[in-house]
């Protein structure tokens, strides 16, 4: 895998620094250049000659395009991709399916409480006037934060033992709290 990420490290140098690239947001020539976004086919023209030296556009999606390319492109970077264990995203997008901002759940409570979802897909698309105390994105943020106070607030060398992710351990005289 490791030279996938490497060919794909040097194509996204190349691309960005070869080409004078400019932000075409909200533009006529983005509306227009959004047609390209319509298939797998027709992604692969957003590297082409005119959309990258004259009109000097690039895609949203830039990086998973490149790498669709890429996967085209070198036999042995797709090789090594079809064998490479596939895993769901279904779990990271669970909090934004229950709702965010939604009062929090007891099955969202569950779900961060586990722990075995290694990240959330979260979005920057609402207002910050919308988020507030009880919802389940508050949970998420401000759980591990209330864990550390805890574990401060204890005796010196205790851990949490209400929350089994805090570990508490002394080093150099201080308590510090990490993630296990």
């Amino acid at each position: 895998m490791w030279s996938v990420n490497r060919k794909l490290c040097d194509q996204a140098n190349a691309y960005w620094q070869h080409n004078r690239l400019k932000r075409h947001h909200r533009t006529a020539l983005s509306r227009t250049l959004h047609l390209l976004d319509l298939s797998p086919h027709t992604t692969r023209l957003w590297f082409s000659y005119p959309v990258r030296k004259l009109l000097r556009a690039y895609p949203y999606m830039w990086l998973p395009y490149l790498f669709a390319e890429l996967l085209r492109r070198d036999p042995e970077c797709r090789q090594i991709w079809q064998e490479t264990a596939k895993v769901s995203a279904e779990a990271p997008h669970r909090l934004q399916r229950w709702g965010l901002l939604e009062a929090l759940s007891e099955v969202a409570q569950a779900e961060i409480d586990a722990g075995e979802t290694p990240v959330y897909k979260l979005t920057w698309k609402f207002r910050g006037a919308a988020y507030h105390e009880g919802s389940t994105l508050h949970y998420l943020f401000e759980r591990d934060a209330m864990a550390a106070s805890r574990a401060r607030r204890a005796p010196a060398g205790a851990a949490d033992a209400a929350d089994p992710m805090v570990v508490a351990a002394p080093v150099g005289g201080e308590d510090v709290t990490a993630r296990a």
